[in-house]
C-alpha cells in the first residue's frame, strides 16, 4: 500500500507538471560539490558544504556556494533542522539565505519513503526578500550494500507580498555510490521546470557531489 501510494502521487505530480506551460527558456547547468557530516553529541548533527553551480549550457560560473547547517534526529523517523547559505555571484549581487527543515522517514525494506518540508528566506541586497516553502516527498531503493536510487518530486510555493503561488517544480533522480563507511558519492539528474511566471524557464542539471562523513 504505501509503494502504490506514493507512486500515484508520484505519476500525478509527473503528468500535471508536464502539460502546465508552453513557451520557455531552456537551459543545461551543471552542479558540483562536496559535504561534510559531523555527528554531535545527543543526537546532533553538523554539516558543510560547498558547491559550484555552471549555467548557460554550463559554460559560466552561475554562483559558489557555501552552506552551514545543524540538525536534531528527534527519532528513527524524524529530523529537524536550519542551515545558513551564502552565495557569491560572479554576475549580480550575493546572496544570503535562511532555511528551516523538517523531514519524515519511514523504511519498508529495500525502500525508503521520505517527504521534506523547507521555508526558506533570501536575501539579496536592493530587493525585497523571497520566502518560499518547499515540499519534496521522494522514495529510494537500495539495489546492493553499496549502491541505492532515488528518485523525488519537490513544489516551490512562492510567499509574495502581491498574492502567494506555486511557480516552480523539480524532479530528481539520484544514484549513490558508498565507497566505504565514510565516503560517498552522488550522481544525478534534476528538471526544473518554473510556471506562473511571465518567461518561465526550463533547466535540465546534472549534479555530482561527493560526501564525506566524520564521526
Amino acid at each position: 500500500m504505501q509503494i502504490r501510494y506514493l507512486s500515484i502521487i508520484l505519476f500525478i505530480s509527473i503528468l500535471f507538471g508536464s502539460i502546465l506551460l508552453h513557451g520557455q527558456s531552456t537551459d543545461l547547468e551543471s552542479w558540483e560539490g562536496v559535504k561534510i557530516n559531523f555527528d554531535l553529541p545527543k543526537r546532533f548533527e553538523a554539516t558543510v558544504k560547498e558547491q559550484f553551480r555552471l549555467n548557460d549550457n554550463s559554460r559560466y560560473v552561475k554562483g559558489i556556494l557555501t552552506e552551514l547547517g545543524m540538525a536534531y534526529s528527534l527519532n528513527k523517523h524524524f529530523d529537524f533542522g536550519i542551515t545558513y547559505r551564502h552565495t557569491i555571484k560572479l554576475f549580480g549581487a550575493n546572496r544570503n539565505r535562511i532555511t528551516l527543515i523538517a523531514k519524515q522517514k519511514y523504511k519498508s525494506k529495500p525502500f525508503t519513503f521520505g517527504n521534506r518540508i523547507k521555508f526558506q528566506k533570501e536575501y539579496e541586497k536592493g530587493k525585497i526578500p523571497l520566502n518560499y516553502i518547499r515540499d519534496k516527498i521522494s522514495v529510494s531503493y537500495k539495489i546492493s550494500k553499496k549502491l541505492s536510487t532515488a528518485f523525488g518530486n519537490e513544489w516551490f510555493y512562492n510567499l509574495k507580498y502581491s498574492g502567494n503561488k506555486f511557480n516552480q517544480y523539480r524532479l530528481l533522480l539520484t544514484l549513490s555510490i558508498k565507497l566505504n563507511k565514510r565516503n560517498h558519492i552522488e550522481a544525478g539528474y534534476i528538471y526544473e521546470q518554473q510556471f506562473n511566471l511571465a518567461n518561465p524557464a526550463l533547466t535540465h542539471i546534472g549534479v555530482i557531489n561527493y560526501k564525506l562523513s566524520l564521526f
